[in-house]
């Protein structure tokens, strides 16, 4: 039986609820119902796939290593997102009032 975590549950169910969190993320984004079933369904795939390939493998260091890749490449994916979406100031007028 795969080892659980802190909050009970296994390893790969985490993950799982980080990825089908983030496919929900993605798909509200985007708001098209389309685009929201197929999230859902990449995300459950992907949970699935992980629950069972990851079994103990948590207990192996190589294993830990890659997962902290993937959240580095996590977060570098999500503030790429941040600074491509972010508002931009608008121009400010120039001033119309006569130069002193």
């Amino acid at each position: 039986m795969p080892p659980k975590t802190k909050d009970g549950r296994t390893t790969g169910e985490t993950l799982g609820n980080l990825i089908i969190t983030f496919g929900a993320a993605m798909a509200d984004a985007l708001d098209d119902p389309k685009v929201r079933e197929k999230a859902k369904d990449l995300s459950q795939a992907v949970v699935d796939a992980a629950a069972k390939a990851w079994g103990d493998r948590m207990k192996d260091e190589e294993a830990k290593k890659k997962v902290r890749v993937v959240g580095k490449v996590a977060r570098d994916f999500g503030r790429s997102l941040e600074d491509h979406f972010k508002a931009e100031e608008p121009e400010k007028p120039e001033s119309t009032e006569p130069a002193a």
